[in-house]
């Protein structure tokens, strides 16, 4: 949203307390005729939290709205960088449901499902039954090694998007995380799916449409 970014800051103040606001990404100080106040940065969208493997909210992304003009990244982590505030930390997104099948799986998940992309995790978590988490960034690949160490499952599945991995840089890190696994004792193997489909979220919303 555009307006109430205002309120939303004076929310968080109440909550922390200014001195712990003024640390929070996203939260920046705005100058005007009647004075300072604090506001909320980022481009207007949809705000999608950033949840580490405690469960904390660690980061937000916004994914800006389909008829933002502006070229560039659809999803950008809110921050307050510009403004000579804090800068958003780039994190493991582990969805709350995958937290769940992680933490409460006897013996261990029988899988955990890597792939890139916040919502991506979450709708995969969703539609597939699977634990699912995911990296802000195909550099990034060597967070997922902290989130199979921690839960131990039976097996890890890279499942990065087909039309990205067509792409040599890409193709490199999905391997070298599969390595990296492997090497740390880990089943694990990489995902391939009907190529029409761009990514695992694509497919499965397909197959329970039956269009697969």
């Amino acid at each position: 949203a555009v307006e109430g970014r205002a309120r939303l800051a004076r929310a968080v103040v109440d909550a922390v307390g200014e001195e712990i606001a003024r640390r929070v990404p996203g939260i920046v100080q705005r100058e005007g005729d009647r004075g300072a106040w604090l506001s909320f940065a980022g481009s207007p969208g949809v705000l999608v939290p950033c949840r580490d493997m405690d469960g904390r909210i660690a980061a937000l992304k916004v994914r800006r709205r389909d008829d933002d003009p502006r070229e560039g990244a659809r999803y950008l982590y809110v921050t307050s960088a510009k403004a000579g505030g804090a800068s958003a930390p780039s994190v493991l997104h582990v969805p709350e449901l995958a937290r769940e099948i992680l933490d409460n799986a006897p013996g261990g998940a029988a899988r955990l499902v890597v792939t890139e992309g916040e919502l991506k995790a979450d709708v995969v978590s969703a539609l597939s039954g699977d634990a699912v988490c995911s990296i802000p960034g195909v550099g990034s690949w060597r967070l997922a090694l902290d989130a199979a160490a921690r839960w131990r499952p039976r097996a890890v599945c890279v499942a990065l998007d087909m039309d990205a991995m067509r792409n040599p840089v890409v193709a490199r890190a999905a391997d070298s995380l599969v390595n990296a696994l492997r090497a740390a004792g880990h089943a694990a193997s990489l995902a391939r799916w009907n190529p029409r489909f761009k990514g695992l979220d694509d497919y499965l919303v397909a197959r329970r449409r039956g269009e697969v």
